[in-house]
């Protein structure tokens, strides 16, 4: 696995790289993931530009209510010492190892969001129709492409706000290679976290499995939290959602209809009343 020192996009309130540099609203705690996750950062700062005014501030909110809490829990346990988890470097040799389906896991200097280094596995690589040592070099140089359409990936963000970047799996569909043609799947995708004694996060592991329309179907059926598509409002079933994504990813963000935007609103209203709440009775350290 590739162990370096990277760049970090963080620099005070500024989104940084090689060559430019624009200000970025986007530089909150629970999104050092996001940005360490190894897109690119100019798609990840024009993403997060076109996100539709409707949504913008409520998204932003939350982020911060969010961002505050982690603070406040934070200072209440600021005399605890970090620790790292001992079983860190063999379970990832054994993830590394089996093809039943895609891993990848990267480190985070939880103070400043620099990513530590990366493990991927093959079967990932041959998901995204690379290489392994190709794909490593795409990570480590924050040069992959988004995996999803837009509306896909804002669903994807509001899913973890309103969840609070808890752990856990959920269905949807990504971009994959099927013999060596770039066509839509449906994934079951789990995130599992490690966090330090003062509860920053350290750590972040991606398990991802290819599922088939029947089990997508089954899981926003019976568990429709775990379907961030179904749940904020794109209630088609796995075989649609697979035939039309060529035709939705040409569909810029700024673009989706007045419909589509109602679904986020009510959950966001309610997840920064209940943020709040919180922070109203929270002790004070």
């Amino acid at each position: 696995s590739e162990q370096t020192m990277e760049r970090s996009p963080f620099q005070g309130e500024k989104l940084q790289s090689d060559s430019w540099s624009v200000p970025c609203l986007w530089t909150f705690t629970n999104l050092f993931e996001l940005w360490a996750f190894g897109f690119r950062w100019e798609d990840l700062a024009c993403f997060f530009d076109s996100i539709p005014f409707t949504l913008r501030p409520l998204i932003l909110n939350a982020l911060s209510l969010l961002e505050d809490n982690l603070k406040h829990r934070i200072s209440l346990l600021k005399d605890a010492h970090t620790q790292y988890d001992a079983h860190y470097e063999s379970e990832s040799v054994m993830f590394e190892m089996q093809n039943e389906c895609g891993f990848l896991e990267y480190h985070l200097n939880p103070d400043t969001g620099e990513r530590r280094g990366v493990s991927v596995n093959c079967q990932l690589a041959w998901l995204w129709n690379m290489t392994r040592p190709v794909l490593l070099h795409k990570l480590a140089n924050y040069d992959l492409d988004f995996f999803c359409p837009e509306a896909d990936f804002l669903r994807l963000l509001v899913d973890d706000i309103l969840h609070e970047f808890e752990d856990g799996e959920r269905y949807f569909r990504m971009f994959a290679s099927v013999d060596r043609m770039r066509r839509a799947v449906l994934v079951q995708w789990s995130v599992m976290r490690r966090y330090n004694a003062v509860g920053q996060c350290y750590m972040v592991r991606h398990l991802i499995r290819t599922v088939t329309p029947a089990e997508y179907d089954a899981a926003a059926r019976s568990r429709p939290h775990t379907c961030p598509l179904y749940a904020l409002g794109d209630t088609r079933c796995g075989a649609a959602l697979l035939d039309d994504c060529a035709a939705d990813a040409c569909v810029p963000l700024r673009a989706l209809p007045a419909h589509a935007l109602a679904a986020f609103l009510p959950p966001l209203r309610a997840k920064c009343a209940t943020l709040r709440s919180r922070a109203c009775s929270a002790p004070v350290p």
